[in-house]
């Protein structure tokens, strides 16, 4: 006799174990967000101390850097809960982030070194089993069974 499979004995709003690859890769996005907090507030401060020639793509960059830190968190946030849509989100970013970053290591920028490792870690993680099984993606494995006598 074979046991039930885990996501088949819960309730629906009942919380499941949170996978450890999936905590490492919410640490890497929820650090993404801050960094993107980070970098919109410090544009901010340099608009009103230097000034600026045009003020209007400094405040849509700093529009950009807010929203897509708040669609980081409400994507990590639902991955925790285990919806399915959230891991193509966050591995789009992944990869767009990462071109940049790329991008910016060929121009002799260093620290883009750091943004290309998050990156590269948090797709890899979102691939791995555990991750696509509390998504959703993967029906889990059936248990061993050995046959009873």
């Amino acid at each position: 006799m074979t046991k039930p499979s885990r996501q088949a004995t819960q309730q629906p709003d009942a919380p499941r174990d949170v996978p450890r690859a999936l905590v490492v890769a919410v640490a890497g996005v929820t650090l993404e967000a801050l960094s993107l907090t980070v970098l919109a507030a410090w544009w901010v401060v340099g608009m009103i101390r230097v000034g600026s020639q045009a003020p209007a793509v400094g405040i849509s960059l700093v529009v950009f850097c807010l929203a897509m830190a708040l669609v980081l968190v409400a994507a990590s946030r639902a991955l925790v809960r285990g919806a399915r849509r959230a891991r193509s989100l966050v591995v789009t970013w992944q990869l767009l982030q990462g071109a940049v970053a790329a991008s910016m290591v060929q121009a002799g920028v260093l620290w883009a070194w750091a943004v290309v490792a998050v990156s590269v870690v948090v797709v890899v993680l979102m691939m791995t089993r555990p991750v696509a099984e509390h998504t959703g993606a993967l029906v889990p494995r059936p248990e061993e069974t050995r046959p009873e006598h």
